[in-house]
């Protein structure tokens, strides 16, 4: 076998082990967040909706991104649409909050429109348990619509493991293509 054939073949290997290896335990440490009203002035959106959709695509780690889309029935800040989408990561360990479809929460976002984001440093609670939230926000808006731009941010992340696992492959492809051009 030649050096780059064995240099092609272990960083396939390589890049193989990386794909499988274990994620580090790490909990979720943040500050408590504030009252309903600090809140409502630090986040880009605060709505009330149902999760109807929870696409957490391939998952390998706690911290994966996982879309959540919420069938809006009131708003307090932000966009006014009826159906919006927000990422968190998968789990608690990694501050994500863990969305449960046909679940109606109060939910505190921030970021741009087409990337919101939430997770257990915020408010983000079940609506069943928000009255202390609801009583300080008032009366909210009911949305206008559906956001046309909303599906174009709702495509999972492809995890960095499934990248590497589609790279070994492509690697040990070559390592063999390469062997059998040699011996012929």
């Amino acid at each position: 076998m030649s050096i780059k054939t064995r240099f092609i073949v272990s960083a396939a290997l390589l890049a193989s082990l990386l794909a499988f290896r274990t994620e580090s335990a790490s909990a979720c440490s943040c500050v408590p967040p504030g009252a309903p009203l600090e809140e409502l002035g630090r986040s880009t959106a605060v709505f009330a909706g149902k999760a109807i959709r929870i696409d957490a695509g391939l998952l390998y780690s706690s911290a994966d991104p996982v879309m959540v889309t919420f069938q809006v029935a009131q708003v307090w800040k932000g966009p006014e649409h009826a159906r919006l989408t927000l990422h968190t990561e998968r789990s608690g360990a990694s501050c994500g909050y863990e969305f449960q479809g046909g679940q109606e929460y109060l939910v505190y976002a921030s970021g741009p429109e087409a990337g919101l984001y939430t997770g257990l440093c915020t408010r983000t609670q079940p609506l069943a348990g928000a009255g202390d939230d609801l009583k300080a926000l008032g009366g909210g808006k009911v949305p206008s619509g559906d956001d046309p731009g909303q599906s174009a941010s709702s495509q999972p992340v492809l995890p960095v493991a499934a990248v590497a696992v589609i790279a070994a492959g492509a690697l040990a492809i070559l390592a063999v293509a390469l062997r059998r051009r040699r011996t012929t």
